[in-house]
């Protein structure tokens, strides 16, 4: 009946993609962005650190890489998984290269995505701290900057007031997301150094590029419950019993999809 959408973007994409379901958009805002514009990062111990926040789950996946290539397929098309494919290996290689670059001159703590292998970087950097599996929000609000490949973390960084570099070296992927427009963006390995060697020396010129107020209105959380009661408020009440059924997940699933209570 009604799309809730948490962008004028996202809203444009979806009136674009159905033309005859365009007056269903209605925008709303994102309950998530809200919090993240809200929370206030617990301390971390130790110095100041970067953080690298690495997202290449195609290419050095948890499953086998058949198996992300099969379901992105299915999810995406081909043509689409091509261009990731294709982003992911150039984005690798840059942010491999950064971190070389960066060791050598303050602490770096690397966070792997969810769905990637965190030994590939441990096997790269041996001497680097890699934290996968935590909570991604304390280590993006507690870090000095936040350094990724066309990663959704870097708007969450942007949200919370994060400087943050992202690594671009294949437009065509970058450009399937609205990262470029958040945060400042480089395509080569010499201007990332050279703008974190500026970063370093007076902490400027890696802040938010975008007023995010105009990307996500407000009060997403208000609206969407809104929305929702304005649409079931008068509906009767489901009668019939629901066939709940338990799943089994695997030990994979369980570290990628399971939550604590502290970051609930």
């Amino acid at each position: 009946h009604v799309f809730l959408t948490n962008s004028n973007t996202h809203t444009e994409m979806l009136s674009r993609q159905f033309p005859n379901d365009a007056d269903k958009f209605s925008l709303a805002g994102s309950p998530r962005v809200d919090a993240l514009a809200a929370s206030q990062a617990t301390p971390m111990d130790g110095p100041p650190y970067i953080l690298a926040n690495t997202g290449f789950s195609l290419i050095n996946a948890i499953w086998d890489d058949d198996t992300a290539i099969t379901a992105a397929t299915e999810a995406w098309g081909k043509e689409i998984v091509r261009i990731s494919i294709e982003g992911q290996t150039a984005g690798i290689k840059i942010m491999s290269e950064v971190v070389e670059w960066l060791i050598h001159r303050h602490r770096v703590v690397i966070r792997p995505h969810p769905g990637e292998r965190a030994e590939y970087w441990r096997e790269s950097f041996p001497g680097v701290e890699i934290v996968e599996r935590s909570s991604p929000l304390p280590w993006i609000g507690n870090a000095r900057l936040l350094v990724h490949a066309n990663s959704t973390t870097g708007i969450e960084a942007a949200l919370m007031g994060t400087p943050t570099l992202n690594l671009d070296p294949l437009p065509a992927y970058g450009d399937l997301t609205i990262v470029k427009r958040v945060n400042p963006t480089v395509k080569t390995k010499q201007k990332a150094f050279s703008a974190l060697e500026t970063f370093l020396e007076n902490g400027e010129g890696l802040g938010a590029t975008h007023n995010l107020n105009a990307l996500y209105p407000p009060h997403g959380a208000k609206k969407t419950a809104k929305a929702i009661i304005d649409m079931i408020g008068n509906a009767p009440s489901i009668s019939r019993v629901l066939p709940w059924k338990s799943l089994e997940r695997t030990d994979t699933q369980r570290q990628k999809f399971t939550a604590s209570r502290q970051e609930i």
